[in-house]
């Protein structure tokens, strides 16, 4: 069935966000396929696959702007070998298999930390009913997964970097604590 819905996922290492757009009518359905997805839905082997490489595809692309180089030099200047520059690799998306991902799950999808907005032709009550049908059977809260992250340091430096085939781009970031 059509439902004339769009939605899309974007799962990083620190936030999970998502979207969906659908007419009033066909909105609950939609939700409910999101919500199913993100709850619990295995991905099958060829569509984990399609996925991959998408995504390696994708970051392969966003290291040549030079926005991102800037940004990359910048984290490893201050952070130095850590696990957040060590995850620039491209490659990283081949290491995720379904155990992962429903591992992932497990951890970190409550109810708790889980912040929705609506908006549209649709009434508060009724967005909150679609909201809570859909996300139904989450925990309420999950005890939060300490990480323990290297000290940084972060020496005085100026990065500059200058690319080919793109306009240059400077990265300035610094303590504020």
């Amino acid at each position: 069935k059509d439902l004339t819905a769009g939605a899309s996922i974007s799962i990083g290492p620190f936030s999970t966000l998502g979207s969906v757009r659908a007419p009033p009518a066909t909105l609950p359905p939609a939700m409910a396929l999101v919500a199913g997805a993100l709850k619990g839905a295995a991905p099958s082997a060829k569509l984990l696959t399609r996925l991959q490489q998408r995504s390696e595809g994708g970051e392969a692309q966003a290291g040549t702007r030079a926005e991102t180089i800037a940004e990359r030099a910048a984290l490893r200047l201050v952070l130095g070998d850590h696990p957040i520059t060590r995850g620039f690799d491209p490659k990283r998306f081949s290491r995720i298999g379904v155990e992962d991902i429903a591992q992932w799950r497990t951890l970190n999808l409550d109810r708790t930390r889980l912040r929705i907005s609506a908006s549209g032709r649709i009434g508060e009550a009724e967005a909150a009913c679609i909201i809570d049908d859909a996300f139904a059977g989450l925990p309420d809260n999950l005890p939060p997964q300490r990480v323990d992250w290297p000290a940084t340091h972060m020496p005085a430096a100026t990065i500059g970097v200058q690319h080919a085939d793109a306009p240059g781009a400077v990265h300035m970031s610094g303590p504020t604590g």
